[in-house]
């Protein structure tokens, strides 16, 4: 048994190397790979421009502060990355929970840098309210909570528009599904309420 662990490690090592070496453009011992730069025919890699100019329009007056996003990530309907928040109030409660959220994020992060050059996107997606799941039900809040909860619909629609959009000119965001909704047009979200009668409750980190 010992040896055939062994064999698995050394093949999950070559695995690994081999993996390494074809994302660097260096391995040619597969059939029809080049030594360098991807395979024939793939598509053209874009370039990355830096961000857009600024506006030349007059800036406007505002009468009330930009809110400051309350979880990594989120500085609006664009689903762009803003900064980390790290008050203490999202630990103390429950911070292995919030540990594994922050995780989620960086992996978003580093997976979008790490594969935009094959063009693979890496996004997030969270609820704007809770979603009615069996973790719900069973641990969180039984029907108390789940009476106040969105079906699971409304992030498989958001994600459904999300897949529809580029892979190399959307990743690395961190979508909210009603927002995603909205920049569609959709505006009505009663039909995905487990009951329209009760008040919705946010998610924990919105």
């Amino acid at each position: 048994m010992f040896d055939r662990l062994g064999e698995l490690a050394k093949e999950h090592a070559d695995l690994e190397r081999m993996f390494f070496q074809l994302t660097q453009g260096q391995y040619a011992g597969a059939p029809g790979m080049a030594p360098q730069g991807p395979p024939p025919g793939y598509p053209p890699q874009p370039q990355y421009q830096g961000p857009p100019p600024p506006s030349r329009e007059a800036p406007q007056a505002t009468t009330a502060p930009q809110p400051v996003p309350r979880f990594p990530g989120f500085t609006g309907p664009d689903g762009q990355w803003n900064q980390w928040d790290m008050d203490p109030r999202w630990f103390a409660p429950h911070m292995a929970y919030t540990m594994s959220k922050y995780g989620m994020s960086m992996i978003v992060l580093g997976l979008s840098e790490e594969l935009k050059q094959f063009r693979i996107a890496a996004n997030a997606l969270w609820p704007r309210t809770i979603i009615a799941t069996a973790a719900v039900q069973n641990v969180l809040g039984g029907d108390f909570l789940m009476q106040r909860s969105r079906t699971v619909d409304i992030v498989a629609d958001a994600a459904y528009y999300i897949l529809q959009k580029p892979s190399f000119e959307t990743t690395g965001n961190f979508f909210i599904d009603e927002d995603v909704l909205k920049t569609e047009g959709i505006t009505e979200f009663g039909q995905y309420a487990i009951n329209p009668d009760q008040k919705l409750m946010n998610d924990l980190f919105l």
